[in-house]
């Protein structure tokens, strides 16, 4: 774009062919160097596609940099997500396993007591009861909790 300029300034030879006195000459001609020395500095610096052209590349660097960011964050929602359902999961293996240990110590202490019961000769239960006492000590294993 700068070029278009640089044409249009006369050369040395256009200049020559001018009548006028020689210190005056001299001045139209330095100052014709310089500005082409400028033009030429200016054409070699950025151009404004040049400009345009690294702001889209940092614009689509600033993107794909959100997009990771974006993904990133969504995967550790998941992860917090996946975290939250396994503390879910011990607390619930925690409470099984004291219903278990409970229900454990309740038989315990009804076959406890059976025993010391039933060496005692003045009571003696019927064996049907015994049977019935047996069998609701023995659903207490048999008893599934659904979480």
């Amino acid at each position: 774009m700068l070029d278009i300029f640089k044409e249009q300034l006369p050369t040395a030879a256009e200049l020559n062919a001018l009548s006028m006195p020689a210190p005056e000459l001299a001045l139209a001609e330095a100052g014709l160097a310089r500005l082409s020395k400028l033009l030429d500095g200016l054409s070699r610096s950025l151009t404004y596609f040049d400009l345009v052209s690294e702001r889209d590349k940092l614009r689509a660097r600033y993107n794909e940099a959100l997009n990771q960011s974006r993904q990133l964050e969504g995967e550790s929602r998941e992860l917090v997500r996946n975290l939250d359902e396994v503390d879910g999961l011990a607390s619930v293996n925690r409470s099984k396993v004291d219903w278990i240990t409970e229900s454990r110590k309740a038989s315990e202490a009804l076959f406890s007591f059976l025993e010391t019961y039933l060496l005692d000769d003045r009571t003696r239960l019927s064996p049907e009861r015994i049977r019935a006492m047996v069998g609701y000590i023995n659903s207490f294993y048999s008893v599934v909790r659904l979480v």
